[in-house]
């Protein structure tokens, strides 16, 4: 039985080699889970050393940082991922019995309204400089318009090549690999939109929206132009383009929300309903508009 083997270790030499379709974004998160553990312990954990008690009290540390029990959450998922995958493979003895799981508050899905996208649109058409070969400010903005009309996920809509954006007919196919739903979409586009894509379309590019920097400096130039624009920007800036598809989904379900759902690729009305729809711009019928009014002279 392997003994000295660390959790870092252990997420390099035998879980991923031992996976076949792990994303860069899922090995990433546990990385930085174990970190964070081997940080607080002040020193790398072992398998050997993982109990119940141990990382219970590294997520009590955690949370007494100030982190969201869906952060915390988060970590405790990739470390207890390890240590189960690390007890099937017989290098640990014991599987872990009693590591609580935090409750999470059900927050009300937030999205822009159609002004404060408006306002977004203008912010971006201020900008100067180039993304690449491409304006910076033609670049934004058919970025942002490509996931409003798409309601897509932002790495789904920036993975998008070159030759599966057809202006012609305006509509765009996102490939099963960058879905969720593991199956190719297609999207339709607005004039508006095919318009300000034509801008940048470069037939000779493998990506429609090719950025030339890292996955982090995408999010933290969007934040910067969304508190340009005047508006509350998440720390987060996949949170924001996040924010930007349930904008998106809003929209749509307050005309229809099988419609909504369809767009969204989820299973069920009720998942979009909960997690991406504003209720604030679908709003549904409320107690306010059938209770009989009092008189109050």
């Amino acid at each position: 039985m392997i003994r000295a083997s660390t959790l870092a270790e252990y997420i390099e030499t035998i879980y991923v080699p031992a996976k076949i379709d792990l994303s860069a974004r899922t090995v990433e998160q546990l990385v930085v889970a174990v970190r964070l553990f081997d940080r607080w312990r002040g020193a790398p954990v072992h398998l050997h050393d993982l109990s119940d008690e141990l990382l219970c009290r590294f997520l009590r540390a955690y949370l007494a940082t100030g982190k969201t029990a869906s952060t915390v959450n988060g970590k405790r998922r990739a470390i207890l991922c390890l240590w189960r995958h690390a007890f099937e493979e017989g290098i640990v003895e014991l599987l872990p019995r009693k590591v609580p799981i935090l409750r999470e508050p059900r927050r009300m899905p937030e999205a822009w309204t159609l002004s404060e996208v408006e306002q977004l649109l203008a912010a971006a058409r201020r900008l100067s400089g180039k993304v690449g070969e491409v304006e910076r400010r033609d670049w934004w903005t058919a970025l942002i318009l490509s996931v409003y009309d798409t309601s897509g996920r932002i790495g789904a809509i920036q993975s998008t090549r070159t030759l599966d954006c057809n202006l012609a007919e305006r509509y765009l196919i996102v490939r099963a690999d960058h879905q969720k739903t593991n199956e190719d979409r297609l999207y339709w586009l607005s004039d508006q939109t095919t318009t300000i894509i034509a801008v940048i379309y470069e037939p000779r590019r493998e990506r429609l929206f090719t950025w030339p920097y890292g996955r982090r400096h995408l999010f933290y130039q969007f934040r910067r132009l969304v508190e340009r624009a005047g508006l509350h920007a998440d720390k987060r800036g996949m949170n924001l383009f996040h924010k930007l598809r349930r904008t998106s989904l809003s929209y749509c379900a307050a005309y229809d929300l099988e419609l909504a759902r369809r767009q969204a690729g989820h299973s069920t009305a009720r998942l979009t309903q909960r997690h991406y729809i504003d209720p604030r711009i679908a709003r549904q019928q409320s107690a306010v508009d059938v209770l009989p009014r009092p008189h109050c002279d």
